[in-house]
């Protein structure tokens, strides 16, 4: 049965590893360098880093990083983005950096 997945600090995906049909969230998101996940639902975390493969529309509010073993193909949609050299990027990429907040201006 579809359900939450909530993993609050983190959760790392090594070989062998699924992850079950539900929404997803996650405070870091580490996929293994033998480790191969497709997630069908989006998925939203704080940090992404890839060694292995992972496939899906993932939105990460900070940095995601595609190690050089590693294969991101989807939709990628984060704060900061590092592709090691050899890596694998086969998605529509945005990247736009978190805005710091607006100052409010007083009358004196």
């Amino acid at each position: 049965e579809a359900g939450l997945l909530n993993a609050l600090r983190g959760l790392d995906i090594e070989a062998g590893g699924a992850c079950p049909e539900s929404k997803m969230r996650f405070g870091e998101l580490r996929v293994g360098s033998c480790a191969r996940i497709v997630f069908a639902e989006p998925v939203a975390c704080r940090g992404l880093d890839v060694a292995g493969e992972i496939e899906g529309a993932l939105s990460v509010a900070g940095l995601a990083t595609v190690r050089a073993t590693g294969c991101l193909r989807g939709t990628l949609d984060c704060a900061r983005l590092v592709v090691d050299d050899g890596a694998g990027l086969v998605a529509r990429v945005s990247v736009q950096p978190a805005r710091a907040p607006t100052a409010v201006a007083t009358a004196a």
